[in-house]
């Protein structure tokens, strides 16, 4: 579990680093800039440093609901991001903007990890069916 939850945080900061970019490029119009591996270097240690506890948090807290899970887990991780702004509130906006990716790239991660419905599983070995022959 920890292991996908630094590849969600690596998936998180690429995109936010990738989003930092796109407005680095419209505005400046340079394609690279040391800036944006600060940027990088910034969200990926806020993701797993921050994001990874919360996002373990969040699943533990949430484990038990089926319909509000959700949105119960986009509240948690969207509040204790929010809650950075009484720590350094320069970096509130930007916490925010990750923990949203991080929840969003983690949910995405999810859904992609379950089989889609309709598909039969099978744990059995080939020719195993766990039923007695008769």
């Amino acid at each position: 579990m920890l292991g996908s939850k630094i590849k969600t945080a690596l998936q998180a900061s690429i995109l936010f680093t990738f989003g930092f970019w796109l407005l680095f490029f419209f505005s400046e119009g340079e394609l690279f800039s040391f800036f944006l591996i600060v940027v990088f270097l910034y969200c990926l240690f806020g993701n797993v440093i921050y994001g990874i506890p919360v996002s373990l948090l969040s699943e533990f807290l949430t484990r038990n609901l089926a319909v509000w899970r959700f949105p119960a887990s986009a509240f948690i991780h969207t509040f204790l991001a929010a809650v950075t702004y009484f720590i350094v509130e320069g970096f509130a906006y930007y916490a925010v903007i990750a923990a949203v990716l991080f929840f969003l790239v983690d949910e995405w991660r999810k859904w992609h990890r379950l089989p889609a419905p309709g598909r039969v599983l099978l744990d059995a070995p080939a020719g195993r069916t766990g039923r007695k022959n008769s």
